[in-house]
């Protein structure tokens, strides 16, 4: 699914199809991405990402579809297990489980001083105190925001109905709020001929209607408890 796919379904969904259109193309595509920030900040991806940390440069960028840190991940990118040299390993039992990363040595840089990470998710920036001092590498997982672009669409199909909710939400309400513009497109061109009142109050309803089904399915719904 495209976000024109998207576009299309925005529409019927908001009864706004027809040749005389409430809402612009730019506008349906911006209320779509909002409505997808809302849907990730309760079902984000997980992606993995890598900074490579430089001596002497403390501010790196975070990627473009940032939310948060995987806070388990990141402890782990940053606090390692003990390392184990490999002759320490030869004395240990034959029984003793050992992982690959506790046979690597931890970033002097990193870990042999009291390192500060500090993420700034509206600059999309990772700040590291005091300024390292050799180069290493963080890779860890993250969350990200669900898009659309011409190509395709991060939110599994199953759930995109849900998605979309957010953005229906504010459309229907700016279009119940704007009594000159606005509304009196979407009258016409779904051939209302109620006084204005009347159907502000409606849209304002079913927006009310569409955001408790939001809450009900995506917010207050465990991941994995669909149906």
């Amino acid at each position: 699914m495209t976000i024109t796919d998207l576009i299309t379904e925005f529409r019927i969904q908001i009864r706004d199809n027809g040749t005389t259109q409430a809402l612009t193309d730019p506008e349906v595509t911006q209320f779509i991405t909002d409505g997808l920030r809302t849907y990730s900040k309760y079902r984000p991806r997980k992606r993995p990402t890598t900074i490579n940390v430089l001596a002497g440069q403390s501010t790196y960028a975070l990627p473009a579809d940032w939310m948060d840190r995987d806070y388990e991940s990141f402890d782990a990118a940053i606090n390692p297990p003990v390392p184990i040299s490999p002759m320490t390993a030869m004395t240990m039992s034959p029984f003793t489980l050992l992982s690959a990363a506790q046979l690597i040595a931890k970033p002097l840089a990193a870990y042999e001083q009291d390192v500060q990470y500090d993420f700034y998710p509206s600059d999309l920036q990772l700040i590291i105190t005091p300024v390292p001092q050799m180069a290493y590498t963080l890779t860890f997982d993250y969350f990200a925001c669900h898009a659309a672009d011409t190509n395709s669409c991060t939110v599994p199909v199953f759930d995109v109905d849900n998605a979309l909710l957010p953005g229906i939400v504010k459309a229907l309400r700016s279009i119940a709020t704007d009594y000159s513009v606005k509304l009196q497109l979407y009258k016409m061109g779904n051939n209302i001929e109620v006084d204005d009142r009347t159907v502000a109050k409606n849209l304002q309803n079913r927006a009310d209607e569409l955001n408790k089904q939001f809450e009900r399915d995506i917010v207050k719904r465990p991941i994995g408890n669909a149906g």
